[in-house]
């Protein structure tokens, strides 16, 4: 080979060009990105231990201590009738609790009025102290509706003894109330009464507050039983206590609408009692009561036994003065209270001394004097008379066998029975004792009372209505 031949050379590889170049980086980078993904679903599922401590959970705040609330009364077993109640209930408390009167607004509102020596439950608030069963009561009026719930239950009175015996509406829709008090501090007291053992009168709203509060007599001991309005607003009071200068037991009142005392009067000598009072057509009131007098204006037959009492019937004027009474002596040995009177229709006037039903015309002549066969003669018993003439009687006695049989009963003006029912329990076992009844024009009767336990204080405001035919 010669010295000037050409050397032989090799020809480097050519460069990608740019294109190709993008397409290699974009491969690569899917593959990158699938190896994470990858990765990190393979790490989720492997298990591993977390990589610090769990944080404390924040706690709620606590939730106060409740309150305890006083272990209710255990309630008394549902009493059961021979005809369906439209309604009953009862008004609990740890103690002694009782309706004594009931009256019906014409609205059909029902109001009901007593005591309790209770002061928790349905009495809580009371001015009660202590565990006196009795001495140491409240005043008690409740307003229900027709149907049987209860508007509002109200207590009055004083760390003494108060009770409302009678009720009745007032021509301007409150109720005016009697009975007695002997407390000097509470709600009862008002300008017009200052306390001390004292024959009580008040007038209550439809609200349930006190409006005046009045006392009768002169602090002498004294109860009015009975309580009616007239048509312009008076009220009149009835009842006894102790005599004063004029030597009387029995006790009668009229006061005004505002509750200034007209006339307060009594009547009679030692042993004469008024009950019940009912406001007369044509003026003044009738009163049921009973004589045990020996003496006096109000002395009993001659010819009834010594120790036995004749029912009476008292009529006075506006004014106080006795226009006629009448005796009704019972048969030998049965001691006879006209406690509860009426109005009848005819403008007469009805009585009853539980099984004796008495009829008078307005001015006093007995047109009848009936038993009632179905009723205890000598028993409490409440009375109303219907738009026909009907009665309505309620009353509890002991019979034969010493049960205590509880009835509400119509009659008619012969006393025939048109509707009856009643409750029949042993002893031991919750009874029902009926003090008052009231009826509307339509038939609805609602009768008030007491429902016993098998302990002293186990007795509970009672009231129960009916649906007559």
């Amino acid at each position: 080979m010669s010295d000037n031949a050409s050397p032989t050379t090799t020809d480097a590889p050519a460069s990608p060009t740019p294109s190709k170049r993008r397409v290699v980086w974009i491969a690569v980078a899917a593959v990158v990105v699938l190896a994470l993904v990858v990765g990190a679903i393979i790490w989720a599922q492997a298990p591993h231990p977390p990589c610090c401590s769990e944080p404390t959970p924040t706690l709620a705040p606590s939730s106060p201590t409740p309150t305890p609330q006083p272990t209710p009364t255990p309630t008394m077993s549902t009493p059961q009738w021979s005809v369906k109640p439209l309604w009953q209930l009862s008004l609990n408390g740890s103690n002694i609790d009782q309706f004594k009167a009931v009256t019906v607004a014409p609205d059909g509102s029902v109001y009901a009025v007593g005591l309790t020596a209770s002061n928790d439950q349905d009495f809580a608030g009371s001015h009660v102290t202590g565990d006196d069963t009795y001495g140491k009561n409240d005043a008690v009026a409740a307003k229900f509706t027709a149907s049987g719930e209860k508007v509002w239950v109200k207590t009055f009175g004083g760390t003494g003894n108060d009770h409302f015996d009678a009720v009745a509406v007032a021509p301007d829709g409150s109720i005016v109330v009697s009975g007695y008090t002997d407390s000097t501090d509470g709600n009862l007291i008002t300008t017009s009464n200052t306390g001390t053992n004292t024959a009580l009168v008040a007038k209550i709203s439809a609200d349930g507050d006190l409006v005046w509060a009045t006392s009768v007599g002169d602090n002498s001991w004294a109860i009015l039983f009975g309580v009616t309005t007239a048509a312009d607003g008076s009220v009149y009071a009835v009842g006894d206590g102790i005599s004063d200068n004029a030597g009387g037991f029995g006790v009668a009142a009229k006061l005004t609408a505002d509750g200034k005392v007209v006339w307060a009067k009594t009547y009679g000598s030692f042993g004469v009692d008024f009950w019940a009072v009912a406001a007369a057509p044509t003026g003044g009131v009738v009163i049921g009561g009973d004589t045990a007098a020996a003496q006096g204006s109000l002395q009993k037959d001659p010819n009834t036994p010594k120790n036995q009492d004749d029912g009476l019937m008292v009529k006075l004027g506006g004014d106080g003065t006795m226009a006629w009474h009448k005796n009704f002596p019972g048969a030998d040995g049965d001691n006879l209270t006209l406690n509860a009177v009426a109005i009848a229709p005819d403008g007469g006037y009805i009585a009853t001394a539980g099984g004796l039903i008495v009829r008078t015309t307005a001015t006093g002549e007995v047109t009848s004097q009936n038993n009632a066969a179905t009723m205890t003669t000598s028993a409490p018993v409440g009375l109303a008379v219907l738009p026909d003439g009907s009665i309505i009687l309620g009353n509890a006695a002991l019979s034969s066998g010493a049960k205590v049989v509880t009835s509400v009963v119509q009659l008619d003006a012969d006393t025939n029975q048109l509707w009856a029912t009643g409750m029949n329990n042993a002893p031991g076992v919750p009874y029902v004792i009926l003090r008052d009844v009231a009826a509307t024009a339509d038939g609805m009767v609602v009768a008030v009372g007491v429902i016993m336990g098998t302990e002293a204080t186990d007795q509970d405001a009672f009231a129960v209505a009916f649906k007559i035919a």
